[in-house]
């Protein structure tokens, strides 16, 4: 938990961007110990990928190991990847795309990937004028690739930090396409396709590639898509790293205690809650309402979207 939220915070209803949670003094539950833990134990250049229903911080999970690449370490001030060792804090380039922002359709959307790709490759000085996703993916790479570590060597650094690789891929969303294309199988083929030539084009490129994280919803289809690459490290049954994303009963108890006797009071008026409601029972009530489930077999992680939702309309 941050400082910030500790002192009070402000809820951030679908934020999904950890630097300015940070810097509006959001509440922000720490997952940057797992973050850590993952990041050290990833092979360079195998991707890793987990699964998740729709508003469990997926997209924040990216975001957050966005800035800690990119050596943003002031963001990260008292929380728990702050004390780990080993971290350089070093920047790197990081190609961030969410599929979610192409369009599913079967001749549209090869040239919104393709769209997508280039926005990257814009935002880093870099003009991409291939006609195809895969082409272009394996282009920026090696550029991002290169560029890096020319600029590593002019500053004198050691090289042997870039034989891990230098680019951070980061794919969220990355069975959007096919899953809003459910029902429609010639459409689904043709995509996964498109997929199939984009993932092998990143696999050709592993060299390059110091981590590598997708997330998808649905876990089963979309793995078949990255069978083209090098072994996907599959955490979504993971028992150690099954609390990454969502919020378990002790992190909604220490992360927003601030908010409950408010949420209390509310509840109790509108007779939503018994009248000596205590932190337990709304608690236990919330696991029922916002999602209760589980990865590994034990800690049930409630939905953070639909917890937020409820501190700040105080009803379930």
């Amino acid at each position: 938990m941050t400082e910030t939220g500790m002192k009070g915070g402000r809820l951030s209803v679908g934020e999904t961007s950890f630097e300015r949670i940070i810097d509006n003094q959001g509440v922000y539950v720490d997952k940057t110990g797992l973050i850590h833990d993952l990041i050290s134990s990833t092979w360079p250049g195998a991707p890793n990928y987990i699964s998740r229903p729709r508003g469990f911080g997926k997209t924040l999970l990216l975001d957050t190991i966005k800035c800690i690449f990119q050596g943003k370490r002031e963001l990260f001030t008292g929380l728990e990847i702050e004390r780990r060792a080993g971290l350089s804090w070093d920047a790197f380039p990081v190609i961030h795309i969410s599929l979610n922002s192409t369009t599913p359709e079967q001749d549209i959307f090869e040239p919104t990937l393709l769209d997508a790709i280039k926005a990257v490759g814009l935002e880093n000085g870099i003009v991409l004028d291939k006609l195809d996703s895969s082409s272009a993916i394996g282009t920026l790479i090696l550029m991002l690739s290169l560029g890096h570590k020319s600029s590593w060597i002019k500053q004198g650094k050691d090289q042997r930090e870039l034989i891990a690789g230098n680019v951070v891929l980061l794919i969220d969303d990355s069975d959007y396409p096919l899953t809003s294309n459910i029902g429609n199988p010639e459409c689904q083929e043709k995509i996964g396709r498109t997929l199939l030539h984009f993932f092998s084009s990143i696999k050709a490129s592993s060299s390059h590639i110091r981590f590598s994280f997708l997330t998808g919803v649905n876990k089963f289809r979309p793995l078949s898509v990255f069978s083209c690459m090098n072994t996907v490290n599959d955490i979504s049954l993971d028992k150690y790293f099954s609390k990454i994303c969502g919020f378990t009963k002790q992190e909604v108890r220490e992360n927003f205690i601030n908010f409950m006797s408010h949420t209390f009071s509310d509840l109790n008026s509108k007779r939503h809650a018994d009248e000596h409601a205590d932190v337990d029972s709304i608690i236990d009530q919330m696991t029922k309402w916002h999602n209760g489930l589980s990865w590994g077999g034990k800690t049930q992680l409630l939905n953070p979207l639909s917890v937020l939702e409820f501190f700040e309309k105080k009803k379930f």
